[in-house]
């Protein structure tokens, strides 16, 4: 969930976005050995996103646009881990840190007139 603000001069438009977004990370170690536990976990964390975008408009319906987006997110520690003998595990080695997700997006546009 953004929110943008942009400025347009002549047939160029430029604006930046900025909100929050949401993912969600999950743990899944199987062990072959005969015994041996399988755990899993699930956790959906909230992080911070921003892009620009700068866009030409080509003919009166026409634009191409380039835009960068970046998102981060801290996920921190997933907590009770869960294996399949129904026992549930603090999990202090299961940190997965920071996630940081970086995209580059090239676009034609097509606007109709009604």
């Amino acid at each position: 969930m953004t929110g943008q603000v942009g400025y347009a001069w002549g047939q160029w438009l430029l604006y930046g976005k900025g909100g929050v977004g949401w993912t969600q990370l999950a743990l899944d170690a199987n062990n072959p050995n005969p015994g041996g536990l399988d755990a899993n976990a699930k956790q959906t964390i909230a992080g911070g996103t921003g892009g620009v975008r700068l866009e030409y408009l080509l003919t009166r319906n026409l634009g191409l646009g380039i835009e960068y987006d970046f998102y981060g997110f801290r996920a921190g520690n997933i907590l009770n881990l869960a294996n399949s003998g129904g026992i549930v595990l603090p999990c202090g080695f299961c940190n997965f840190g920071n996630t940081n997700v970086q995209t580059l997006t090239a676009r034609l546009n097509w606007r109709f007139d009604w």
